[in-house]
């Protein structure tokens, strides 16, 4: 009985288990045999309640049920709405790259996903340049066949339309743009076998560009760009003379553009920015000159655009690099005016994070370089609140490289400041302040981590070292600067000066104060050296006096002297003489002793014996020199006494080794003299060789210690 019992359960138990897998087949066989129109109901119902996992996945049920390509095509829309909500920007690229399969003459879907690789290329991305060339390319032909090289991209267009190029403009114009502006580009990073060729392609779409719209003014820009860059390759070639050749096309191109475009602030902020490029490599005396001649046109913008942002922002980046160059006079004033600029800027584009990068650095050049303290503080605010920015937020699509990049820029500054304000502090702290200015430096490197994500990155490597100097780690310190440095030199140019590089240019000058005071003068040399050639002069100019004071440790050889004068004179030049300054021009003049020198008008210095004519009594000696830069300074002050002593001691040495060689040289007419034998003459030689070095070269051994810590001061 309990068998048969038995039995029956089990015959119940599988007989509900078949009913519910017939049940669910049967509801499956239902749900599939559905109508896709149901599933796009399903879908909107799930849109309007903003549930848009269920609306994909209902859109992805439709397409699957979809009979024809064209309905296909609606279904992948409207996916890609629904992935345009959600941000999934791999499944938007996977949707229009569908789209295209099932019809290649789909315009929309070519149009934005080519939109979406030249918004990575331009923001920074130049490896994504090849593909806008390809699919661009590839556009074209599908636009030529399907007649739609006339159609409106704004119709298209799911992206911010704040992009050069974009907005209100035809389809044709727009591919021939943008294959002109990806070959131009590849051409100038070398990424093509034939640069020429490429250059020629670039010219040729852009033409094509100017024939639909005559008045388009990026075309006018990227064409002046192309010229420049012919002439670059052609001057990379010994044909040093196009280089400026291309230069005066490129700016007269570019006034044919504001010719056209008068009332476009673009067109005249190109024209300068193309004058003020002109004016690099000059001489200091013809860029100052080239600086003044453009002054009244960047003055005259602003009266002219005064509600442009872009008008401000270019007037702050010309007065900023003028204050480099104006002379201490001006400098400060011509700062000034960049700042001013630059908030004015920011003023009128408020969410413009660029503007404000610029800015938090100008207000901290002016801490820098002139000691205002309270600019120190603006920059540090400016910088905080860009960071709140649009466009510094860690956002997917397109701009995410653009955007992680600005909060880069804007984490390592902050960074900066705040070690900076650890090891070297403009104020008394207390050890509380100390600390919270390093938790403040501890986030800011945490997030450079986070952004670059490898620990083996230099930049990572080398914040990771600034923050163990910052909390005493000297050893440890030093260890991941030097590694850091080590990467980073290995792929400079072989031959400097380089291109301005603010981090490595801090990274180097870290180095050189880290050594300052030990016995490694050549390493400090060096670690000056790369710093000063990545730009740590307009920034740190005290690092042109560091370079002096580490060049007077060496023998006084005369291209010694002539470095150390030429840095202290361009110091003085661009930042006005200070105490310092002064005092290491007297210990120059010093070293020079009883040589007679003679300082040109440009600041250089010529001895005696290099000088083919001059007035009488125009040279002196050096410690002529130095005696009447003391006789201007107070007689009681300490530094005063100390490098009068210096000078007392150098003049005593000088007579010392002149009574020497007066002796010796009374020795050697007594030996020629006498008539000993030959072996003892011999056995003497030696003897009066090494007074002789003693007496002519005490600096030798220096000098040669210098030659072989790799100073290379004699090339």
């Amino acid at each position: 009985m309990a068998k048969r019992r038995l039995n029956k359960k089990v015959a119940l138990i599988g007989s509900v288990v078949f009913l519910v897998v017939v049940l669910g087949a049967i509801l499956v066989i239902l749900r599939l045999s559905r109508d896709p129109e149901e599933f796009i109901r399903d879908a909107e119902a799930a849109l309007l309640a903003k549930d848009y996992k269920e609306a994909a996945h209902s859109f992805q049920q439709a397409y699957r049920r979809a009979k024809t390509d064209s309905f296909r095509e609606e279904i992948l829309f409207k996916l890609v709405d629904v992935y345009l909500e959600t941000k999934e920007w791999p499944l938007v690229l996977g949707c229009w790259n569908e789209i295209i399969r099932v019809n290649p003459n789909n315009g929309g879907a070519r149009f934005n996903r080519l939109k979406y690789y030249y918004i990575l290329a331009d923001s920074g991305n130049p490896g994504y340049w090849q593909q806008v060339r390809e699919q661009a390319s590839e556009f074209l032909e599908v636009a030529e066949r399907a007649d739609l090289l006339m159609e409106n991209t704004a119709e298209w267009d799911v992206f911010e339309t704040e992009e050069k190029g974009a907005g209100q403009q035809r389809l044709g114009p727009y591919l021939y743009l943008l294959r002109g502006r990806a070959a131009l580009e590849m051409a100038g990073m070398g990424a093509v076998t034939d640069s020429d060729q490429s250059l020629a392609q670039a010219v040729d779409d852009l033409k094509k560009v100017q024939e639909f719209e005559p008045n388009n003014i990026d075309t006018y820009w990227h064409l002046a760009q192309a010229i420049v860059t012919k002439g670059e390759i052609l001057a990379s070639r010994g044909s040093f003379e196009e280089r400026d050749k291309a230069t005066e096309q490129a700016i007269a191109l570019l006034e044919q553009a504001v010719e056209i475009a008068d009332t476009d602030p673009r067109a005249h902020i190109n024209l300068l920015a193309m004058k003020l490029t002109s004016t690099a490599g000059s001489r200091a005396p013809l860029l100052k000159e080239k600086f003044r001649s453009l002054e009244p046109e960047y003055s005259s913008l602003a009266d002219k655009f005064g509600s442009s942002a872009e008008v401000f922002a270019a007037i702050s980046r010309f007065y900023s690099i003028y204050s480099v160059y104006s002379g201490a006079l001006l400098a400060p004033k011509n700062l000034d005016t960049a700042v001013d600029a630059a908030e004015e800027a920011i003023r009128l584009d408020e969410e413009n994070v660029t503007y404000a990068i610029n800015a938090a650095n100008l207000h901290y050049q002016r801490f820098s370089v002139y000691g205002q303290e309270p600019e120190f503080y603006k920059a540090i605010e400016i910088a905080k609140n860009a960071l709140t920015l649009p466009d510094a937020q860690d956002t997917l699509g397109p701009r995410h490289w653009a955007n992680m990049h600005n909060r880069l820029q804007l984490y390592v500054f902050l960074a900066h400041c705040y070690i900076e304000q650890i090891l070297e502090p403009c104020q008394i702290r207390t050890e509380s302040e100390t600390k919270v200015w390093l938790t403040d430096a501890e986030q800011a490197v945490h997030e450079i981590e986070q952004i670059r994500g490898s620990g083996e990155d230099p930049l990572v490597v080398k914040w990771r070292g600034m923050l163990e100097l910052a909390k005493g780690n000297r050893e440890t310190a030093i260890r991941k600067l030097y590694a850091a440095y080590e990467q980073w030199k290995a792929v400079k140019p072989p031959q400097p000066p380089w291109p301005p590089d603010p981090e490595f240019a801090q990274l180097s000058y870290t180095l050189a104060k880290v050594f300052k005071n030990t016995s490694e003068v050549g390493v400090v040399n060096e670690f000056l050296t790369s710093a000063l050639n990545a730009g740590v002069g307009g920034i740190k100019p005290e690092a042109l006096l560091d370079y002096v004071e580490v060049l007077l440790r060496f023998s006084p050889d005369r291209n010694i002297i002539k470095s150390i004068i030429k840095n202290i004179n361009d110091f003085e030049e661009y930042f006005g003489p200070n105490r310092r300054s002064q005092e290491l021009r007297i210990k120059a003049y010093i070293r020079i002793g009883t040589e007679e020198f003679v300082e040109t008008e440009e600041g250089r210095v010529k001895f005696r014996s290099e000088v083919e004519k001059h007035e009488e009594g125009l040279a002196k000696t050096g410690f002529e020199a130095a005696a009447e830069a003391l006789a201007n300074r107070p007689k009681d002050d300490p530094d005063t006494i100390k490098l009068s002593l210096v000078l007392a001691k150098a003049r005593i040495r000088q007579l010392g080794w002149k009574i020497a060689r007066g002796q010796l040289e009374e020795k050697r007419g007594d030996i020629f003299q006498e008539t000993k034998p030959r072996e003892e003459q011999t056995a003497a030689q030696p003897i009066r060789q090494s007074v002789l070095l003693e007496a002519w070269s005490p600096g030798k051994a220096t000098a040669d210690r210098a030659k072989f810590c790799g100073t290379g001061f004699g090339r």
